[in-house]
């Protein structure tokens, strides 16, 4: 049985926003589990984690659909603070370990720096023992509030934001 249709309410109150559209990732990478080092071109050598989807809940990190905040942390250094990659964390006055995300390809890249922009190859023994990853995938309909309302570099920032431990 169908009835005529009432007036139209009130509009409500808008409410709190959440974090639905956000999805959190842990990873954490043993020194063995990064790729042989690679030669990138022009004297540039690395070492790759391919990020199988599985892992972030079958989306690939290269998804137009999300911006993607990626933030690491080496264990077995002195190293406490979690960073938003692409970082290089500073070992002694010799060289440090930079880690980038290769978003196009589903990989972090980690490799030995000299001077901040030349990649070499890492020893097993000057690897991290593992390495933390923090994937944040956020609906790119949230993505501007986000860059708009927090510092995404600072990474206790965005989990406060988002409630997501």
């Amino acid at each position: 049985m169908d009835g005529t249709n009432g007036e139209q309410g009130t509009q409500g109150e808008h409410g709190i926003d959440g974090n639905a559209n956000v999805k959190k990732y842990t990873l954490t990478i043993e020194a063995a589990d990064w790729n042989n080092a690679v030669h990138g071109g022009n004297d540039n050598v690395y070492h790759y984690y391919a990020v199988p989807s599985s892992l972030t809940g079958d989306i690939d990190i290269f998804n137009s659909g999300y911006l993607v905040l990626a933030y690491g942390k080496p264990l077995g250094f002195d190293y406490s603070q979690t960073k938003l990659l692409p970082y290089t964390f500073g070992m002694g006055a010799s060289y440090g370990i930079k880690f980038e995300m290769d978003i196009n390809r589903n990989r972090i890249l980690m490799f030995k720096t000299t001077n901040g922009w030349d990649s070499n190859s890492l020893s097993l023994a000057e690897m991290p023992s593992s390495f933390i990853v923090n994937i944040f995938m956020i609906e790119v309909n949230a993505s501007n509030r986000v860059i708009n309302d927090i510092d995404i570099n600072n990474y206790e920032e965005v989990v406060k934001y988002f409630e997501i431990n």
